[in-house]
């Protein structure tokens, strides 16, 4: 495992798996819940990871994820489904550089090409996104540079709480009018209203076209966003971040909470569950869209003959670069051409081409484990 630090302090975890044979599967990850908790305490790996997985076989990656799973009830506080995808995907990474082939043709690979939506941050006090007219022009510079759906992450203080969903509606109003009829659109307010006010901002939002309206409610409860869904002819999304797995994304497909089920590599332990996740969905005649972006996520779409809907672009900020390439890779990893459309990397495994000379002047090693 090691910690990639940059000139802004920004940190991402990369852990590598090898074999005996000289094979080797990574997984880079910047996710503040994966680096922080990792960073602080990498025993996590060497002790409880690294016992489940040395000396296995590494084809048996379902054998070793349900293992994981299970070790996950000793280690509640510690071991959370975040690290578990981590290590599922460093191994699916592992696969595709023993057979020299891309995640998604391990799989089986159903398309070479997903289209991309915008997703912003959030809402800001100060800035480009500090308006709805920002949020407005944001999304014509986004149309302009290909993509064809956008979506908002509106005011959601998260010390505060302070917000207010007219001004919600007012920044998706203030879009929409800017990009026209053409552009996809879709609203997450971030999960800080009670049913009441969401049942308003989605009213406001349906007037307005929108494609679907995501996670405007605390996810802790199904009941919830089962009467969401009676109320509102606008799509819902969900759940995002909800415990559970795949086990609760059917539970609330069964009981009516979404008319678009939601899950995420990181969210539900990687891509050995997510996959289980797409099938349930294409059997139940159930539009899914994954969330967050990442490449896994990228491999997971192409191989789905459901549209999945779009790959997540973001968090994407006026005054950011949308096509800046880490300073990690020697190419290019996300690349999207002017119609939106992202390419599936043909490099083996997840397709990383590592720039060794800036992996050698940052990386440091936190922890080695090895069967010797």
């Amino acid at each position: 495992m090691v910690s990639i630090g940059t000139m802004t302090d920004s940190r991402a975890i990369m852990l590598t798996i090898g074999t005996d044979e000289g094979f080797e599967g990574r997984y880079i990850e910047d996710d503040v819940m994966v680096v922080d908790q990792l960073c602080a305490d990498p025993a996590i790996l060497t002790d409880i990871v690294a016992a489940a997985v040395l000396g296995e076989d590494p084809t048996f990656r379902e054998r070793i994820w349900q293992r994981l799973a299970r070790l996950q009830r000793l280690h509640l506080t510690r071991f959370h489904d975040r690290i578990l995808a981590v290590v599922d995907v460093a191994l699916w990474d592992l696969a595709g550089h023993i057979h020299a082939q891309p995640i998604a043709h391990l799989i089986g690979a159903f398309r070479d090409e997903v289209p991309a939506y915008a997703s912003t941050m959030m809402g800001e006090a100060k800035g480009p996104l500090s308006t709805p007219e920002g949020f407005g022009e944001f999304a014509l510079q986004c149309r302009e540079r290909g993509f064809g759906a956008f979506k908002l992450h509106t005011w959601a203080p998260l010390l505060t709480g302070d917000v207010d969903w007219r001004r919600d509606a007012e920044a998706s109003r203030a879009v929409r009018e800017m990009v026209g009829s053409e552009m996809k659109l879709m609203l997450d307010p971030w999960h800080f209203y009670d049913r009441y006010e969401a049942l308003s901002l989605g009213r406001a939002i349906e007037e307005l076209d929108y494609f679907w309206f995501e996670e405007p409610m605390s996810e802790s409860s199904m009941s919830n966003y089962a009467w969401l869904c009676e109320n509102l002819s606008i799509p819902i999304t969900g759940p995002e971040i909800a415990d559970g797995r795949v086990q609760a994304r059917a539970d609330w497909i069964r009981h009516g909470a979404c008319d678009v089920a939601r899950a995420g590599v990181l969210d539900i332990g990687g891509i050995t569950p997510l996959l289980k996740f797409t099938a349930m969905c294409e059997a139940l005649a159930v539009p899914y869209t994954l969330h967050l972006g990442g490449i896994a996520s990228l491999h997971v779409l192409a191989t789905s003959a459901m549209n999945g809907w779009f790959y997540e672009r973001g968090l994407l900020h006026p005054n950011l670069d949308i096509d800046a390439v880490p300073a990690w890779l020697a190419s290019p990893l996300e690349i999207m051409d002017s119609r939106g459309m992202m390419t599936l990397p043909v490099g083996p495994g997840l397709g990383y081409d590592l720039d060794q000379d800036y992996m050698k002047q940052h990386v440091e090693v936190l922890r080695e484990t090895s069967l010797d």
